[in-house]
C-alpha cells in the first residue's frame, strides 16, 4: 500500500511539474524568432530589405536558408543560405529584391533553419512589394528571308536595329512573354518551335516536330502566363518558361484547332474540318481541358478578344468579307454587333474590352467601340498587314512589306517609321515585364 501511495504522490508531482518530468525528445524542432522585417513591410523592387532573426536548438544548428515567395508560397527568386553552428545564433544581411518581373501584391519572406539532427522549422513574414513600372523597350520582328529561315530582328527604344538570330525551319506564328522575356517562334511543318531568351539570348528550350505530310503546328499564343501551342493532330496545350506541359485539351471531335482564347479560365478554339471548310468555336474548361460547348463560325477567324464575362469578340473573313462578331457563351451562339465595310480583315487588335482596331484591305484601321456602338476611321490609307496596340504609349503600331510604323492613337498621325531587312511577317510590342 505504501508503494502505491508513493506511486501515486511522484505521479502528481509530475503533472504538477510537467516540464521537468517531460522525457526530452531527440527530433524537437528549431525555434526560429524574426525581428526584420516587420510584419506586413512595403518594399519596391530592387529595394533591400534587411534581415534580421534569431535561431536556436539544442541538437545543435546546421544551416539556414530565406527565400522570397508569391502569395502561393512558390519561390520567386533565388534563396540565401549559409551554414549555422553551436545551438543558437543571431543571423543579419541584407536581401536585394533583384526580380523585375514581380507584380504588384503580397508575398512572403520563408525562413527555414535546420539542425544537427535533420530537423527543420520554418516561419513565414509577410510583405507587400510594388513592382517596377512597366516601361516599352522596343520591338521584335519576324522576317522570312527564304522558305527554311526564320530571322528575329529587335527594334529598341531609340529605334536601333540589331539581329535576334536566325532559325532553321518554316513560320506559322510568334508571341511574346513579356513576365518571362522570352520570345516565342512557332513552325509549322517542318520547323520547332522556339522559346528565345530575350534577356540572355539563346534558345530556352524547343520542341521539334515530328515527320508529318502536313503541317504539325497551326497557332501559338501567350497567354496566362503560358504559350498555347495548336497542334494539327487535334490537341493544343500550354507550356511555361520552363517547357513543361501544364495544360492539355481533350479533342475528339474530328476537327483541328487553330486561333485560341484563354479568358476566364476558359480556352476558346478556333476549329476546322481537315476535310471541308466547316469550322467551329469551342470552349473548354480552362484547368481540366475538358470540353463546355461549340456553336459553329461563318469564317476563317484573324482573331478571338476579350469582352466580359460572358462574351468574347470573334474576327473573322467569310471569303473577301471581313466579319465582327460576338461570341455569347449562355445563348451559345454568335451574333453581329455592326457591319464591316467591304472587303477582307488583315489582323486585328482590342484597345480594351470595349474598342478593337480593325485592319482592312481597303487601306484604312477602323476602330469599334460597343458603347457606344461605332465604327470610326483610326488610319486612312494605310495598309497594316500585322496589327498592335500600344496602351502605355497609347500608339498603333503597324507594318507593311519590311516597315514598322507607329502612330499616335487618338489622332492618327504618324510618329515613326523604320524599316527592316526582311518582309514582316510578324512582330510584337517588347516590355521590361
Amino acid at each position: 500500500m505504501k508503494k502505491t501511495f508513493l506511486g501515486i504522490l511522484l505521479a502528481l508531482v509530475c503533472i504538477a511539474t510537467l516540464p521537468s518530468c517531460k522525457k526530452e525528445t531527440p527530433n524537437a524542432l528549431p525555434e526560429i524568432t524574426i525581428t526584420s522585417p516587420a510584419e506586413g513591410a512595403q518594399f519596391n523592387v530592387f529595394d533591400t530589405i534587411r534581415v534580421t532573426f534569431a535561431a536556436k536548438d539544442k541538437e545543435g544548428l546546421a544551416q539556414y536558408s530565406v527565400v522570397l515567395c508569391n502569395n502561393l508560397l512558390v519561390p520567386v527568386q533565388q534563396a540565401v543560405n549559409s551554414a549555422l553552428t553551436g545551438n543558437a545564433a543571431n543571423v543579419d544581411f541584407l536581401y536585394v529584391i533583384d526580380n523585375v518581373q514581380l507584380a504588384d501584391g503580397d508575398y512572403y519572406l520563408l525562413f527555414a533553419v535546420q539542425d544537427d539532427g535533420g530537423n527543420i522549422e520554418k516561419e513565414y513574414r509577410h510583405i507587400y512589394i510594388t513592382s517596377l513600372p512597366q516601361v516599352r523597350r522596343g520591338f521584335y520582328v519576324v522576317g522570312l528571308p527564304n522558305n527554311n529561315q526564320v530571322s528575329l530582328t529587335r527594334v529598341d527604344s531609340a529605334w536601333n536595329i540589331s539581329s535576334g538570330g536566325t532559325f532553321t525551319g518554316d513560320y506559322s506564328k510568334s508571341c511574346i512573354n513579356n513576365h518571362w522575356q522570352q520570345f516565342y517562334i512557332c513552325g509549322k511543318q517542318t520547323g520547332p518551335f522556339y522559346a528565345v531568351d530575350i534577356t540572355g539570348g539563346g534558345i530556352a528550350w524547343q520542341l521539334n516536330p515530328l515527320p508529318s505530310p502536313g503541317d504539325f503546328y497551326t497557332h501559338a499564343a501567350c497567354m496566362n502566363d503560358y504559350v498555347y501551342i495548336s497542334y494539327r493532330d487535334d490537341a493544343v496545350q500550354a507550356y511555361d518558361r520552363t517547357g513543361a506541359l501544364r495544360f492539355g485539351t481533350n479533342i475528339t471531335n474530328g476537327f483541328y484547332p487553330i486561333k485560341t482564347l484563354f479568358f476566364g479560365n476558359r480556352l476558346y478554339a478556333e476549329q476546322k474540318d481537315p476535310g471541308g471548310p466547316s469550322r467551329k468555336l469551342v470552349m473548354y474548361n480552362g484547368s481540366t481541358g475538358t470540353g463546355m460547348q461549340e456553336t459553329l463560325l461563318t469564317g476563317e477567324v484573324v482573331g478571338l478578344f476579350e469582352k466580359d464575362a460572358s462574351n468574347i469578340y470573334v474576327v473573322s473573313n467569310t471569303g473577301s468579307q471581313g466579319k465582327l462578331q460576338i461570341y455569347d457563351v449562355a445563348a451559345n451562339g454568335l451574333w453581329e454587333p455592326i457591319s464591316l465595310p467591304a472587303g477582307k480583315v488583315l489582323d486585328a487588335a482590342a484597345v480594351d474590352n470595349n474598342t478593337l482596331l480593325i485592319s482592312m484591305d481597303n487601306g484604312t484601321v477602323y476602330k469599334f467601340t460597343y458603347s457606344p456602338l461605332g465604327l470610326l476611321t483610326a488610319l486612312n490609307g494605310v495598309t497594316a498587314h500585322h496589327l498592335r496596340f500600344d496602351p502605355l504609349q497609347s500608339e498603333i503600331i503597324t507594318s507593311t512589306q519590311n516597315q514598322l510604323r507607329v502612330f499616335d492613337y487618338s489622332t492618327g498621325t504618324p510618329e515613326q517609321t523604320v524599316a527592316v531587312a526582311d518582309s514582316i511577317a510578324g512582330f510584337e510590342v517588347w516590355y521590361n515585364r
